[in-house]
């Protein structure tokens, strides 16, 4: 599989940093990858956790390659001391898991 954000082929595999889209490069990786059907998800994942992972790995089998949208810490609204991780800090962790090809902080 290609890894979206840079169009090279995944050999070796990209790391984390790399994967990780800024808001406006998401037209850019369309652009790249034609033909290919891309899927969103979208949330906070503040405290990473297995169900996330299989959110993600149900998500990845609707398409090709999967974007996750990671809320941006100002809209992070679950109480006093959150978020725990800051969202650089999110998209690095969700980064490392095999079924995100790229996710990317909003805002």
């Amino acid at each position: 599989m290609e890894n979206p954000s840079s169009g090279a082929t995944e050999n070796p595999k990209p790391s984390r940093q790399s994967k990780i889209l800024g808001f406006g490069e998401l037209k850019g990786l369309r652009d790249r990858l034609p033909g290919r059907k891309i899927v969103q998800c979208h949330g906070v994942y503040d405290v990473l956790h297995a169900g996330h992972v299989s959110y993600f790995q149900s998500a990845k089998a609707y398409g090709d390659v999967l974007v996750v949208t990671i809320t941006s810490d100002a809209f992070v609204n679950k109480g006093p001391g959150r978020p725990y991780f800051t969202a650089k800090i999110r998209a690095s962790m969700i980064a490392a898991l095999e079924a995100c090809d790229a996710p990317m902080k909003m805002g």
